[in-house]
């Protein structure tokens, strides 16, 4: 999903920066009227969410692998292996943290 998410917002993230640039002319500085304003921040939040969706998609290819490396043998382990995946927040930023339990 992740993937998927990640592709459609990119390429939707050229088609918004192609209308932005044939609503501009010049050469530096361009000269943009609003459509060309609008379809640029619209540019800038599809490409930023194509991004996020990317690295989402890595992380939890990351976790999956990990999982079946680090998870053990089923059938030895009556237990089991948990593995929990976590949110945190600093200032300014944030991430997940990876974890598993034997």
């Amino acid at each position: 999903m992740g993937v998927g998410t990640g592709v459609a917002m990119g390429l939707r993230a050229n088609s918004l920066g192609d209308d932005a640039a044939s609503n501009c002319v010049g050469d530096a500085p361009l000269l943009c009227n609003e459509r060309a304003l609008s379809d640029a921040e619209a540019q800038a939040t599809s490409a930023l969410v194509s991004d996020l969706s990317f690295g989402l998609a890595g992380a939890a290819a990351i976790g999956v692998v990990l999982t079946y490396v680090l998870g053990g043998d089923a059938e030895s382990d009556a237990e089991g292996t948990a593995g929990r995946v976590s949110p945190f927040s600093v200032n300014g930023g944030g991430g997940l943290v990876w974890s598993i339990r034997r």
